[in-house]
């Protein structure tokens, strides 16, 4: 004796048509009725393997050129910018893509991205203390201290 299969509108969810997993994807008919009524909110995009393979190698083409930076270039000074605007890119790229943000809503994308410009100004802002700031005179806190005057010890003749 085997019991019929459960009728998926008596049970208040629909099968998800696109998914090739679509026993396992259901929506109650309250969720099936807000994805009609504004099929924006279906944000879950999902991209075919080729793409994530391109922006991986991407990724590591771009990571090779933070390695070989110190090799390829002879001014340090560039180094910190070029490391910046490198790891802004790869955020973007990992944030966009792998993440999904490229299909979210602009406030969760603001947040992230926004997040990333802050973190590069409070970042900035911590190594421009290292660089353009002066010393305190107070030789506990500055690395390497001022230089103290040489003091001049008399010389003892011994019996004399």
């Amino acid at each position: 004796m085997s019991t019929p299969s459960p009728d998926p509108a008596a049970s208040g969810t629909e099968t998800l048509p696109s998914s090739p997993f679509s026993e396992h994807d259901t929506l109650t008919a309250a969720e099936a009725a807000t994805l009609e009524a504004d099929p924006g909110l279906n944000r879950m995009v999902h991209h075919a393997d080729m793409i994530y393979i391109k922006v991986g190698a991407v990724l590591a083409v771009l990571t090779a050129i933070e390695i070989a930076l110190p090799e390829l270039l002879d001014n340090g000074k560039i180094y910190g910018p070029l490391l910046i605007a490198l790891m802004l890119i790869k955020f973007v790229l990992v944030a966009g893509f792998f993440m999904h943000l490229r299909f979210e809503a602009k406030v969760l994308s603001g947040f992230f991205y926004g997040g990333a410009v802050l973190a590069v100004i409070v970042y900035v802002a911590v190594l421009s203390a290292m660089v353009f700031w002066k010393d305190s005179g107070n030789p506990e806190f500055d690395n390497p201290p001022p230089a103290q005057p040489a003091v001049t010890v008399p010389e003892v003749i011994p019996g004399g």
